[in-house]
Formats: C-alpha cells, sequence, structure tokens
C-alpha cells in the first residue's frame, strides 16, 4: 500500500468454485469468507478499513443457466457486501462500500454435442449478468468444449456484448429488476 498505491493485490474469482460444481449459495458464501480473511488479516496488521477495503471490493461470479438464480446472486453479493463493511467492520468509506463485479459466463454448461446452441447459453448467462448490474464481463466462446476456442468463436462472444449493449440497449439502465417480486425474494 504504501510503495504500489495503485496496485490491487487480489481478485478473488468465484467462477472457479461455481465450475468445480458449487452452487449460487456455496459460491458466494466461499469468496466472501476469503475476502473476509483478507480483511481480518489487513487489520491485525495494523491498517483501518477505509485504507484498503476499496482495493478488495472487485470480485469473480460465474454465470449459469438459471437466468433469474445469476441476477438475484449479483444482487444479493452487492447487498452482502455493504453489508459486511459497513455492520461488521464499521467502514465509512462509501467507495469501498461500492462492490465491482466482473461476471463469466459458464464454460462447464457447454456442449460438445450442439456447439452452436452454446451461443444461445451464453446470451441468455450473458444477459443476466447485465440485469444483475456486472461491471464487466466475460462471455465463453461457444466452441470451448470441443478445442480452444477459435477465433469466430472469440468473435461471436463480442458481438453478444455490442448486440446486448447496442441493440438491446439492457445496459442503459441500472438495476431495472429492482421491486421485482421473483427477484427479490
Amino acid at each position: 500500500m504504501k510503495y504500489v498505491p495503485n496496485w490491487v493485490p487480489i481478485s478473488v474469482a468465484g467462477g472457479n468454485i461455481s465450475e468445480s460444481g458449487f452452487n449460487a449459495y456455496e459460491e458466494l458464501a466461499l469468496v466472501f469468507a476469503v475476502i473476509i480473511e483478507h480483511i481480518e488479516e489487513m487489520l491485525k496488521r495494523g491498517y483501518k478499513i477505509e485504507e484498503f477495503a476499496y482495493k478488495l471490493s472487485g470480485i469473480n461470479l460465474n454465470g449459469y443457466t438459471d437466468f433469474f438464480e445469476n441476477i438475484a446472486k449479483l444482487r444479493a453479493a452487492r447487498r452482502m457486501w455493504y453489508k459486511i463493511l459497513r455492520e461488521r467492520y464499521g467502514c465509512k468509506d462509501d467507495r469501498a462500500c461500492h462492490l465491482r463485479i466482473h461476471y463469466l459466463t459458464s464454460g462447464s454448461t457447454l456442449t460438445r454435442q450442439q456447439p452452436l446452441n452454446n451461443i444461445a447459453r451464453a446470451a441468455i448467462q450473458a444477459l443476466a449478468g447485465v440485469l444483475g448490474g456486472a461491471q464487466s464481463m466475460g462471455i465463453t466462446p461457444f466452441d470451448e468444449a470441443l478445442t480452444i476456442p477459435s477465433e469466430l468463436a472469440h468473435l461471436t462472444s463480442l458481438q453478444i456484448h455490442h448486440i446486448l449493449e447496442e441493440e438491446a440497449n439492457v445496459a442503459w439502465v441500472v438495476d431495472p429488476l429492482a421491486g421485482s417480486y421473483f427477484v427479490e425474494n
């Protein structure tokens, strides 16, 4: 922190947890357990929560086929982060209390038998990421279940981004499903 103040030392990867077969609850539980351990260690070293928490406020979460569960998971992660910092650690830094989420569509949901259907899977997962409030996203190429992704598959993943942002305009509204009975519950 003293010699390299702009360096972010860790990004906690929930995607690895999810791809290993854990469900959404377990993914969030493990991600936040890791973050809490980092916070506890920094506090033991004499740092104040406001000095470092904003550097921990970025996590990677995985998307999978359940559309609404993905959205609810991302929304729950932001609430959990805010409550952990404010209530458990008394953090007063607003910047630190805003969770940044990098969202990855799931490679484990891709099929080898019908790889072009993976385009639809990735698009649905990506839409859930946008509607759930992810700040950045990686979309798994459709042929990753078969081989190292091809140039066409990478381009298709990139085009999914463009279609969601520039044609569907879903990124124009922050938290459009807030207040939805189904998502909130």
